[in-house]
């Protein structure tokens, strides 16, 4: 371990201190394992928490799992019809959707 706390990575460098902490800030700890976290590529709209959902990528506003919102876009349901059925905000399905696509 280095004096910050991050591991040290097999070939002996040092982790990048500002690189995994921002992706440690996505992820919540409780009693030392892991609870829940929230994928950075979505910019926090999305949390994976395996209680809700059995850990299914969700929105963090209402729950809705990102896979239900997905499908009916790609059935050809509008997608403000979409966002109102699950009160959630247009543009925020069009970013994780966007998102999911470039990972």
């Amino acid at each position: 371990m280095s004096s910050s706390g991050l591991a040290v990575v097999r070939n002996k460098q040092g982790v990048i201190r500002e690189v995994v902490n921002d992706y440690l800030q996505t992820i919540s700890f409780a009693n030392g394992l892991v609870e829940s976290f929230r994928p950075i590529r979505y910019g926090g709209t999305v949390f994976v928490d395996p209680r809700i959902n059995s850990g299914r990528p969700s929105f963090v506003e209402t729950g809705v799992r990102i896979i239900d919102v997905e499908n009916r876009v790609a059935a050809g349901e509008p997608l403000d019809e979409v966002a109102d059925d699950y009160d959630l905000d247009p543009r925020e399905i069009r970013h994780v959707i966007d998102a999911g696509r470039a990972a």
